[in-house]
This record gives structure tokens, sequence and C-alpha cells, in this order.
């Protein structure tokens, strides 16, 4: 069961309630479960699109995004 504001519930009660609650929320946000996802498959999506991992261009962006600002490395 989920709680409006205020209201104090054990998180661990009712699992189903949130997976119901997680799945309309993907659902909401456009996110798509593709079972067959690894890891390893998406290291190689982004390489054939020319993202390296050592580019660290993720991290970049979301320091940018928090700080608003790169952050370099020493």
């Amino acid at each position: 069961m989920f709680t409006t504001e205020g209201e104090i519930t054990n998180p661990l009660a009712d699992k189903a309630a949130l997976r119901r609650q997680m799945s309309e929320q993907n659902a909401k946000m456009g996110f798509v479960r593709v079972p067959g996802a690894t890891a390893q498959k998406a290291r190689e999506l982004m390489l054939a699109v020319g993202i390296h991992p050592e580019d660290n261009e993720a991290t970049q962006e979301l320091l940018r995004a928090r700080y608003g600002t790169d952050v370099q490395e020493d």
C-alpha cells in the first residue's frame, strides 16, 4: 500500500503494490523492458555509435546536470 504525505506504513509490506506502481511509473516515463537486454549489448550499441567508455561522457553529463560544470580528472 502506498501512502499519502504524512502517513507512515511498512514499505516492505506489499511488494505487489510496489511492482504495480513501478510498472505504471515506467510506462508514464516511456521505459520499455527488453527481456534480452544485457550490459554487454548496451556497451556494443554504444561503441557502434561512437560512444567510448573511456571518454566518461555519461558521467560528465550527469555531473553537468548536477553541478552545472565539467569536472576534470586530476
